[in-house]
């Protein structure tokens, strides 16, 4: 084992990182109340994703953002290793993914083929454990990003075209966003006009 668990020095339960490369998770019991959580390593470098305490008699939901800047649909359809994005997806095991990219795509010339084929490598990980909510990018500032509407409605089309192809439910904010506000955007220069000002949020 490379760690051990208890609650406050009860039920220790041994937990073995050395198997093969993924994500793994451990529940342990223990009563209501304020009571330690020990986590003592033994072994290895094993990576500690996080802990997350609750009462298994009152209904909660769960919300985990796997969302990180710069992220394109290539990144996130990548399946290297079991802790990888896509396969991630079905070891966490969520009720719903709600799945929005694109704007990373178009920013950096993916190509509509390849965006539309990553996307659906992710859905198809997603749908094994529950329902999917595919979410349209929302707009580029054209002027300021230098990515034309044109360029960008068509990796929309691919995704909203996904949604149908899956069967699955399909926000479009692209529409609702239009036409664009200059003002909800930041100006030109660098990355600037590819996404929302926090009042365009």
């Amino acid at each position: 084992a490379n760690f051990t668990v208890d609650i406050g020095g009860a039920g220790t339960t041994a937990v073995d990182a050395n198997a093969a490369q993924g994500i793994g998770t451990q529940i342990i019991t223990g009563s209501l109340g304020t009571t330690p959580l020990n986590i003592t390593w033994t072994a290895g470098s094993p990576s500690l994703l996080g802990v997350e305490a609750w009462n298994s008699a009152v209904k909660s939901v769960s919300i985990i953002n796997a969302g990180n800047s710069g992220a394109t649909s290539t990144t996130m359809a990548v399946s290297t290793v079991n802790y990888s994005p896509a396969p991630a997806i079905q070891l966490i095991a969520p009720d719903l993914t709600i799945l929005m990219a694109g704007i990373n795509d178009w920013m950096t010339g993916a190509s509509v083929p390849t965006y539309s084929t990553n996307m659906q490598t992710i859905i198809t990980k997603a749908v094994i454990t529950g329902s999917c909510l595919l979410v349209s990018p929302v707009p580029s500032q054209p002027v300021a990003s230098g990515i034309p509407l044109a360029t960008q409605q068509n990796y929309v089309n691919a995704l909203a075209a996904l949604a149908t192809s899956n069967n699955l439910a399909y926000l479009d904010l692209w529409s609702l966003m239009q036409p664009i506000d200059t003002n909800l955007y930041a100006p030109a220069g660098g990355s600037q006009g590819l996404h929302l000002l926090a009042v365009g949020n």
